[in-house]
């Protein structure tokens, strides 16, 4: 059976539940990383897994029927702190 069918025969899937949650409540607090004082809305994480799904997308990271996927992410210091933030390298 297909992932995403046997998602959806289990209820809905986590990617519809953000993106109905933030078109309701885009502004409210979604996320809250005490370490660095940042908090993000509903609106502010579905924008961001949006990039992260695109840019993954982007250089042939991509679900294939009937196999799994996963990415690894390593915290690196944002833009605007003297660094250029993640790069995804293909092939990995």
């Amino acid at each position: 059976m297909d992932l995403t069918m046997q998602l959806r025969e289990d209820g809905e899937i986590i990617t519809e539940r953000l993106d109905h949650w933030a078109a309701i409540a885009a502004y409210r607090p979604f996320f809250h990383y005490g370490e660095d004082g940042m908090t993000l809305t509903y609106a502010d994480f579905a924008c961001h897994t949006d990039v992260i799904a695109g840019n993954l997308a982007a250089n042939g990271v991509a679900a294939r029927p009937g196999r799994a996927g996963a990415a690894v992410l390593a915290r690196v210091p944002r833009p605007g702190n003297g660094a250029s933030g993640a790069r995804i390298r293909p092939g990995w």
